[in-house]
């Protein structure tokens, strides 16, 4: 005897099993991996689960459904506006965790170097390589070599857009944090709130340390989502296809534009001010460290000092730096912006980087 669509959804709701799996994302990856290989069919090489579905630690809260796709070569010109689909399609579908998706994909010669294209940034070749997990195909990590350490450290100093990515700090980062949070030591903090990106929790949660506190992670003060442009930068996208390039130069002049699948700076800074004058409101008068990241601290200083959003293109916030308001009054006062002091000048990024001599 059939059961209708109701007792099934009824069935699951009351499976532990079930709802393990959804709240991990794996019906996510399963349905975009049967879009891909419903589209791609034999140029599907292989698909992989990427970041904490393959190597562990997924959070509902924090983590991101990463899927890794490698295609046969050479990849051709449909191919990202088919990837942009895939993912606008499962997003689409309403499933636990689907608007989380984040598709890397690329082929052979592109994860080698051999050619440019696809979407898969060093970090992320790096954690296929080390990580992934086989969905389905052909299990083609073996041929992948491993990105040098010259390659990450540039990636990172790129300026690519970095948005929902998950990764932890690095070494230098975590050394960092154990500088912010001593020079923060000093003021009588009531309370440290942090966006869940796990760099961000990383470095409250060592600010936390000398003030005998727990970190409270505010979901709104996570960086801006920049969809499908995830782990590009500006050179990356400018050589697309004309219609995409065209595309972003728009965004890069409107900042109500939105990256495909991602979201605007204009939605990201409103969202991010609706968190913060609450968190205001609530501890008037006390002082509260914010841990964030470039997009929302550069929103909160343009509110600060009533500057329109733009302005945010036209000042540096640089890693791990101190800003300091003051909103005790009815005018906020911009005490400090980008501190760099305590991890000295030689740390500045205007005068350790070439191209700005």
């Amino acid at each position: 005897m059939s059961r209708s669509r109701k007792d099934n959804d009824s069935q699951d709701r009351q499976n532990p099993r079930r709802q393990s799996q959804q709240a991990s994302g794996e019906p996510v990856l399963e349905g975009a991996v049967r879009l891909a290989a419903d589209r791609w069919g034999t140029r599907l090489v292989a698909a992989y689960a990427l970041g904490s579905l393959a190597h562990g630690g997924f959070s509902v809260h924090v983590s991101d459904v990463d899927l890794g796709l490698v295609l046969r070569d050479p990849l051709e010109v449909q191919d990202a506006p088919a990837i942009e689909a895939l993912a606008n399609t499962v997003k689409a579908g309403g499933a636990p965790l689907a608007e989380r998706l984040s598709i890397f994909w690329g082929s052979l010669a592109t994860l080698s170097g051999a050619v440019t294209g696809g979407r898969f940034p060093p970090l992320d070749r790096l954690d296929l390589k080390q990580w992934g997990r086989l969905l389905v195909g052909q299990d083609i990590r073996a041929r992948l070599f491993v990105p040098t350490v010259r390659e990450l450290v540039i990636a990172n100093r790129e300026f690519r857009y970095i948005g929902r990515r998950n990764d932890p700090l690095s070494e230098e980062g975590q050394e960092q944090a154990k500088r912010v949070a001593q020079a923060l030591a000093v003021l009588p903090v009531e309370t440290i709130y942090s966006s869940p990106a796990q760099r961000a929790m990383q470095t409250a949660s060592s600010i936390a340390l000398y003030h005998h506190q727990e970190v409270r992670a505010q979901d709104d003060l996570r960086e801006c989502d920049f969809g499908l442009w995830e782990g590009l930068n500006r050179t990356d996208l400018l050589a697309r296809a004309p219609h995409e390039a065209d595309y972003f130069f728009a965004w890069e002049h409107d900042l109500t534009m939105v990256p495909p699948g991602g979201e605007s700076y204009t939605a990201m800074s409103e969202r991010v001010w609706a968190q913060v004058s609450s968190l205001l409101q609530v501890h008037d008068g006390q002082t509260l460290v914010l841990v964030s990241h470039v997009g929302p601290l550069k929103a909160l200083l343009c509110r600060a000092l009533s500057a329109p959003l733009t302005v945010m293109f036209h000042f540096f916030i640089d890693p791990a730096t101190i800003s300091v308001v003051d909103w005790q009054d009815a005018r906020p006062l911009v005490r400090l912006v980008n501190s760099h002091a305590y991890l000295g000048w030689e740390k500045a990024r205007w005068l350790t980087d070439a191209r700005h001599w």
